[in-house]
């Protein structure tokens, strides 16, 4: 019988922890190496841990500065935890309890609330086995709020995770170690709610297996895809000292003018590749790329088109990779399992290939300027090239140290008309290597 933690308070509300009964402990605390992580300042670096004993498992205090609390009761010592008893570490609340079984949801029990969310069980698709809801006593607790991921087991096979490095809307990104090849890694996993949703999980297959056979050198490679206790996880490189491409932008710009089209041809090249194999990059362009210290871009986060989704769920490795994952393959392989909400149908759309062009040259605008784009960018743009085209240096703004080889590049891909627009990623590539040129003879 399965002993958990039910969280009443704090930024994880609502879950139920389950918890290892081997005899393995279980940390709790701020730092990264804990099971469950606790943030606040009055939550220890390492707070306590709970370790099974027997039937049930006793809590141990760590931390003299910050007590922990059963009930009113600071302890000063290791106690057995008795069934309902109420953990308390700073602001974050939890409920012990024995009384669990996981078990998948019965015909009599669809349309009964969740103990936790208030959602009716049943009222999303739920179709693989390791989705089970949770009984606690006389409650029962959905499958999207039953949280077995990377809390109650720092582990998944050879993979020991360290820390959560980055999240979205549907996935969590950790930075693993590889014990086999003591190599760091990172681990990509969907969040509980989302893999709970058919049409969801399809789609983070799909980009999966897309990853696992891409070939080029500025996209993140897929090393492996795994199932592991009920979990579904991508295993991707991990990048040393490298930094997203919003925050480059952002915060280190302006950068020289040679590193700004290194970058953004990368980027034209890697757009260019994108819409050959039907892969959507230019929703997630600043978030979704990374850039390292000698400005090398690989692409983070990326999404397919409806077309390649389609095409990949027909294939015999995305039905073994369904089987594996517990879902149905023919289930999980039909395209009428939920429609596309509005997001879905953006994200999976190919802009325009001149759109693009445009929004790489808004890129190198703020790369070597420092500057966002903003209303009147375009009219500041313009008396920049007027003064070079007549010899005087540029007028004081964002394009002032810019050399007359950089605006006239800058104009010719975000000034709307004229004969010499550039209008196609490869247009931009050609322009931007002769710049590039140009800037390195000066």
């Amino acid at each position: 019988m399965p002993a958990a933690l039910r969280v009443q308070s704090g930024y994880l509300r609502q879950r139920v922890l389950l918890l290892p009964s081997d005899g393995s402990r279980f940390l709790i605390g701020r730092s990264l190496e804990a099971n469950l992580i606790l943030y606040g300042p009055d939550v220890a670096e390492r707070q306590a841990y709970l370790v099974a004993d027997g039937k049930g498992h006793r809590l141990v205090p760590l931390s003299t500065k910050a007590p922990v609390r059963v009930g009113e009761r600071v302890l000063t010592r290791a106690v057995p935890l008795r069934e309902g008893d109420t953990i308390r570490i700073g602001r974050h609340v939890l409920r012990y309890t024995r009384q669990g079984a996981r078990a998948a949801i019965g015909s009599d029990e669809r349309g009964v609330p969740c103990s936790s969310c208030g959602e009716p069980l049943g009222s999303r698709p739920e179709t693989r086995p390791s989705l089970k809801a949770l009984r606690l006593g006389d409650e029962v607790v959905c499958p999207r709020c039953v949280d077995l991921r990377l809390h109650a087991d720092r582990g998944l096979d050879t993979y020991r995770i360290l820390r959560k490095v980055g999240a979205n809307d549907e996935e969590v990104t950790y930075l693993a170690v590889d014990e086999e090849r003591d190599e760091r890694v990172s681990v990509r996993i969907m969040k509980a709610d989302r893999q709970a949703r058919p049409r969801a999980f399809r789609r983070f297959l799909v980009r999966a297996l897309v990853g696992l056979v891409l070939d080029h050198p500025n996209y993140l490679p897929v090393e492996a895809i795994r199932a592991h206790g009920g979990i579904t996880y991508v295993v991707l490189q991990y990048l040393e000292h490298s930094t997203k491409l919003e925050r480059l932008a952002r915060e280190q710009s302006p950068i020289p003018g040679t590193s700004a089209i290194y970058v953004t041809n990368q980027l034209a090249e890697v757009l260019r590749f994108a819409r050959l194999k039907r892969i959507v990059v230019a929703k997630r362009k600043k978030s979704g790329v990374l850039v390292d210290r000698a400005f090398w871009v690989k692409v983070l986060a990326y999404d397919v088109t409806r077309e390649l989704e389609e095409q990949v769920a027909r294939t015999q490795a995305f039905r073994d990779l369904a089987a594996r994952s517990g879902f149905d393959p023919d289930v999980l392989a039909t395209t009428d399992l939920e429609p596309p909400s509005p997001e879905e149908r953006r994200l999976s759309s190919l802009a325009s290939e001149y759109a693009e062009v445009y929004s790489v040259g808004r890129i190198l605008y703020q790369l070597v300027t420092g500057q966002p784009f903003r209303t009147g960018t375009l009219g500041a743009i313009s008396e920049a090239l007027a003064a070079v085209e007549a010899g005087r240096p540029p007028p004081e703004g964002p394009l002032e140290k810019c050399t007359p080889h950089m605006i006239r590049l800058v104009e010719r891909v975000l000034l709307p008309r004229g004969p010499h627009r550039i209008r196609t990623l490869e247009g931009f590539a050609r322009a931007s290597k002769r710049t590039f040129g140009l800037l390195a003879e000066a």
